[in-house]
């Protein structure tokens, strides 16, 4: 079956959704009719095994369940039949994607603009240096590869699906080799003009022939071709026709030989166009471009199809000239505005079609048999509506079983339990308890996200170097929900999941060093701090060696982010511990998670690092605007502006951050430039590994060492704007 309506691409998606609905269907009716079936039994006195009631197994679980059963599911008739409704969607499937193709056909294009031959306006003399030539020649080769005749066309253009029909055809040059001709042979290095010369007293070429050959410096000549037309004159209005040879053979040693060739012309709508060229003349001016298409290059012999090439190389001389060597005309009024093609349709093979029909006709046959069934059972009695059918149904009648055995001794009547009430019912293994370390800006904020979102089944674990600020951010929950730990000791060993965030590379590796003296193995620990990817590395490996779990985690974004559960988590490490810590992540601290499953620990640092510099970089490019707006007169105002319409987020809240003042007026920083220092000292350390020199970080380090040393260790990053104007002649404070 060939479909031309729509696309192929979409004959499958149509024949997919088919199947898939058809089939799902047939399976509903079918489990139904199965179901049925064993309550008629009951119906009439009889009973069934519970392995007969399990109708609504499918696909793997179908096929693992006479393993686990030792017995066949709905019975032998019933699961031979799911079975094949299983196996025979698949092969739909399968098969739809394998067997509807493409299929080239027949059809008709609009055509456009190209050459349209005019037997009435021609030239006589047609040009074979220009793009006409290349567009006809391979009008022709197009026509030949898509299994279509060449010839002399009514029109032609560029269309790579060009595929002519016989309206499309005014005829065309016939080649052929000389009637009981072999190819004739000469003694090598004898000379063209008395090849040329002999064959002429043979009758082989016409008086007027014209040769081409290629001349090699050591005197040595090879492919020669001669061509020549039977027109007494240049132009004598006869339906001329020619004759050629080629030479086939082109080593120094071998003698010469050439195959002679006669061609004529069939062309009724093309007979004015051939008389009226000066064949002569033309003949002469393509005897190069005779010759180059009669070889493979230099010193190859002839091509296997000299016939066909040469009646296309005369086609397409008659065409340029019959189209005045114009590409941009259109059909005029009442000519055919289209041209044969090959257009894509959609094969459907017959087996297709079988299986389509098969599936309509075992879906309408399960509808049928579901009906009968239906009607059979209309007045059953209510009892048999407790016999399970789907996976629900079966949890319920569990659900019913446990409560009444459950209770069976206490003499409590047990209400019926209701498929919408196995939400109360659940199967689960006790949440992990959860251990913090490091509750500065971002530890407050992912912390406080996880004991109002995550899975706690008792109260987080906190633990700080300051344990003041511990008990502060504790005291913030209801009680119950977090816990200080006073020493890391007590909380590792109490903890099955350890969070850590701390400052730097050194408070880290002393927190890590007290750690791993415990007995840590089976626990995972989630690194969330900014560190050089090599210490996360050491790290990782120390605790490994201890025989626990390692995520390296770190987060990007603000404190803000951090406090509303939207930052964007990294993890890194082996899929199965990435696994166990994703549950904490998105949705919980985090609205995005970075998979680097299978990555090595450090890739998770050397994202972060990374990423770091983009926020070091926009802070330094926005103090040295605004500095430079002040000073010329601009204004901050109008680049806060600017930043604020085209860039947003974190530009305009760092661009608010320095215009109001809020870099030097901060009791505690948000981002301290210490920390923002050493993130600086990793990029450039990373960087420097591979040989690369970060300038902008640089420029930016600079700066942030000029805050700190004008205010302190309570410093923030945004002060590199009070840096860039102390530096450029004006107060750190910009007095907002």
């Amino acid at each position: 079956m060939i479909i031309t309506s729509i696309a192929t691409a979409e004959v499958r998606v149509v024949l997919r959704v088919y199947f898939l609905i058809v089939l799902a269907l047939t399976g509903f009716f079918v489990r139904r009719v199965l179901h049925g079936r064993n309550k008629l039994r009951i119906l009439g006195g009889g009973s069934i095994l519970a392995s007969q009631a399990l109708n609504s197994l499918d696909g793997l679980d179908l096929l693992l369940a006479p393993l686990k059963l030792r017995a066949l599911p709905n019975g032998a008739f019933g699961f031979s039949f799911l079975l094949f409704l299983f196996v025979l969607g698949k092969a739909a499937d399968l098969l739809t994607s394998y067997l509807v193709v493409n299929h080239l056909i027949q059809s008709r294009c609009s055509f456009g603009q190209g050459l349209v031959f005019d037997d009435g306006t021609n030239l006589p003399m047609p040009p074979f240096n220009g793009r006409p030539f290349q567009v006809v020649q391979n009008a022709q080769l197009l026509a030949v590869n898509n299994s279509c005749p060449y010839g002399i066309y009514k029109k032609l253009n560029t269309d790579s699906s060009f595929c002519p029909e016989k309206r499309d055809i005014l005829g065309s040059w016939n080649c052929n080799i000389a009637n009981d001709q072999t190819p004739q042979s000469w003694p090598s290095g004898t000379n063209s003009s008395d090849i040329t010369r002999d064959m002429n007293q043979k009758g082989l070429i016409y008086d007027n022939g014209y040769v081409e050959q290629t001349q090699w410096s050591s005197g040595f000549v090879n492919h020669l071709v001669i061509w020549s037309t039977s027109a007494t004159l240049d132009s004598d209005g006869s339906l001329v026709s020619v004759k050629a040879a080629v030479e086939t053979t082109y080593k120094s040693e071998d003698d010469i030989q050439l195959t002679p060739l006669t061609c004529s012309v069939s062309a009724s709508g093309a007979e004015q166009t051939i008389k009226d060229m000066a064949s002569g003349t033309t003949l002469k001016e393509w005897v190069p471009t005779f010759q180059g298409l009669m070889y493979n290059g230099f010193n190859t012999s002839a091509i296997q199809d000299v016939q066909d090439a040469l009646a296309i190389l005369l086609n397409t001389m008659t065409m340029i000239s019959g189209g005045n060597n114009y590409l941009l005309a259109e059909p005029g009024a009442g000519q055919d505005k289209t041209q044969g093609c090959l257009a894509r349709a959609a094969y459907v093979p017959t087996v297709m079609v079988v299986i389509f029909l098969a599936v309509a006709g075992l879906g309408v046959t399960a509808f049928v048999a579901w009906c009968i069934t239906s009607i059979r059972l209309f007045r059953s009695p209510s009892e048999l509506e407790a016999l399970p059918l789907s996976a629900e149904e079966w949890a319920t009648f569990a659900a019913r079983g446990y409560l009444s055995t459950a209770n069976n001794n206490h003499d409590v009547v047990v209400a019926p339990v209701e498929t919408y009430e196995l939400k109360s019912f659940s199967l689960n293994t006790m949440p992990p308890t959860l251990l913090w370390i490091g509750l500065g800006n971002m530890g407050r904020g992912m912390s406080k996200n996880i004991v109002e979102k995550g899975n706690l089944d008792g109260p987080l674990l906190l633990y700080n170097r300051s344990s003041q600020r511990a008990t502060n951010f504790s005291a913030k929950f209801p009680a119950g929900k977090t816990e200080v730990v006073e020493s890391l000791a007590d909380g590792v060993s109490r903890a099955d999941v350890i969070f850590s965030c701390i400052a730097n590379d050194e408070a880290v590796q002393e927190t890590f060093k007290a750690i791993l003296e415990e007995n840590v193995k089976g626990k995972l620990f989630i690194e969330s701090s900014t560190i050089h990817p090599d210490t996360t590395d050491a790290i990782a490996k120390d605790v490994v060696a201890k025989g626990a779990e390692f995520v390296a985690a770190p987060v990007f974004g603000a404190p803000q982010m951090a406090e509303a559960g939207q930052l964007i988590g990294v993890l890194a490490g082996p899929a199965a511990s990435v696994a166990r810590a994703k549950p904490w992540f998105k949705g919980v601290t985090s609205s995005k998670e970075i998979d680097l499953s299978d990555k090595p620990y450090s890739k998770a640092l050397t994202l972060k690092v990374l990423g770091n510099t983009f926020i070091l970089n926009m802070a330094e490019q926005l103090a040295e605007a605004h500095v430079v707006a002040e000073k010329t007169g601009l204004g901050t105002e109008a680049i806060h502006q600017i930043v604020d319409s085209i860039f947003g987020g974190p530009y305009a809240a760092y661009s608010q951050r320095m215009l109001t003042g809020d870099y030097y007026n901060r009791d505690e920083p948000l981002f301290a430039v210490e920390l923002a220092r050493k993130d600086a000292r990793h990029a450039m350390s990373l960087a420097e590994s591979v040989g690369v020199r970060l300038r902008n970080v640089e420029a930016a380090d600079t700066h942030l060492a000029m805050a700190y040393e004008h205010v302190g260790s309570s410093a923030d990053m945004a002060g590199i704007y009070g840096a860039i104007r102390k530096e450029s002649g004006l107060k750190y404070e910009n007095d907002a």
